[in-house]
């Protein structure tokens, strides 16, 4: 009995020992570990936030340049705008439409992904699933299937021409090229093959195009003209559905020339319809900063945000200024009162 006694008095010695020197647990007795560390927070005046949040604004709103040049009423295929400035590379060239809704359920749900990934389908097979209405035409598969191939964005553009450049020792009618390369997302081009022949159906008899594609491919398709779809990133961006009625997408790049500062002109391929749905069509010219391209939505969503702010800050103001509150004002304390 005595001996488990001193085994007891010997293990209690042993705890008391590691409490006083902090025990396996406990953290070390340093103002880091204990979090007593010295910290400083600056406190936001209006003054302050003021000198703080302008330049930024400045800056921000100024790093990225854009023009949109509507083509909705052009009747004649040539339309001629103006650059303002300058613009370094890299310059990209938009399509932009509104009021048209990529985002309807039954158009984001119509296509095919087996039939793009070269697994082939049959008329049936199409009709029957997403494609339906459009997943053949006179008995024959559509390729590729779907509401939104079938409104594929078809207008061209040529490549802008300055007709008047602001620094007279320039040639003028010189061309600013745009590429199609590089305009669709990383990995998009995976997700497609490059002819439907041989990959899910025998030869190019076996498929038809999409009806309003019928100014593109008038006699239907030939081994010659069936498209890659792998290779056309046009394509690629616009099956990328968007999530607004209102949307811009991409058409063409420059990452190697600046876009002197002038007037241009553009042709412009008439091919796609905007007045049934009563939406717009335009030409975006844009550069882009370290955050992005302009974004009017989200500047006007944060106007508001500021002018509801706006309010409240000037309540705020002329409350500080009717009945003032000295800043760290101990006597304020709950227990000093």
């Amino acid at each position: 009995m005595g001996l488990f006694q001193r085994k007891g008095s010997e293990n209690h010695e042993s705890s008391e020992d590691k409490k006083e020197k902090g025990g396996w647990r406990r953290p070390a007795n340093t103002a880091f570990k204990q979090q007593r560390l010295k910290a400083w927070q600056p406190i936001l005046m209006p003054k302050t936030n003021a000198q703080i949040t302008s330049p930024v604004y400045a800056f921000l709103n100024n790093s990225a340049n854009s023009g949109d040049f509507d083509v909705f009423n052009q009747q004649q295929c040539v339309i001629q705008f103006d650059v303002p400035a300058d613009l370094s590379s890299s310059v990209f060239m938009y399509y932009k439409l509104t009021n048209f809704f990529q985002n309807h359920r039954r158009y984001v749900k119509s296509l095919d992904s087996d039939q793009l990934r070269g697994k082939g389908g049959s008329a049936s097979d199409l009709n029957n699933g997403d494609c339906k209405p459009l997943g053949s035409m006179n008995g024959k598969p559509i390729y590729p299937c779907g509401l939104i191939a079938n409104s594929l964005f078809n207008d061209t553009y040529t490549n802008p021409i300055l007709l008047n450049p602001s620094n007279f020792d320039e040639a003028t009618n010189v061309t600013y090229s745009f590429s199609s390369e590089n305009i669709a997302w990383p990995g998009e081009s995976k997700k497609y093959v490059s002819t439907p022949v041989g990959n899910g159906y025998d030869s190019v008899d076996d498929v038809v195009p999409p009806p309003n594609w019928a100014k593109r491919f008038p006699n239907g398709y030939t081994i010659d003209n069936i498209p890659n779809l792998a290779a056309d990133e046009h394509f690629q961006n616009w099956m990328r559905t968007a999530g607004l009625p209102t949307f811009s997408k991409l058409y063409g790049r420059n990452d190697q020339d600046t876009m002197e500062k002038g007037r241009y002109l553009i042709t412009v391929g008439l091919n796609f319809p905007v007045r049934p749905y009563k939406g717009t069509k335009s030409i975006v010219i844009s550069t882009v900063s370290w955050i992005g391209g302009k974004n009017p939505f989200l500047g006007w969503a944060y106007v508001a945000a500021a002018a509801l702010f706006m309010l409240v800050a000037v309540a705020g103001t002329a409350r500080h200024l009717i009945k003032p509150r000295r800043l760290g004002d101990m006597s304020l304390l709950s227990w000093n009162r």
